[in-house]
């Protein structure tokens, strides 16, 4: 290993988040894939929800690991 180099951490899971419509931010899943939860994203969209769905790694943002 170089200098440079640095160790990559694995991901443990995907998390679906919610934004409703008072500002509150939650997660709705974690998944083991990012294609499972952009998947969930895009079904909670195509139900015609006013709220915002997004995906981040599980554990940023305080959500808990897998």
């Amino acid at each position: 290993m170089t200098e440079n180099a640095r160790a990559v951490e694995p991901i443990a899971g995907w998390a679906l988040w919610r934004l409703d419509d008072n500002g509150n931010r939650f997660v709705v899943a974690v998944f083991a894939h990012r294609e499972e939860a952009e998947a969930a994203v895009r079904a909670f969209e195509a139900h015609g929800h006013k709220q915002t769905y997004w995906v981040e790694a599980a554990g940023d943002r305080g959500c808990p690991p897998v």
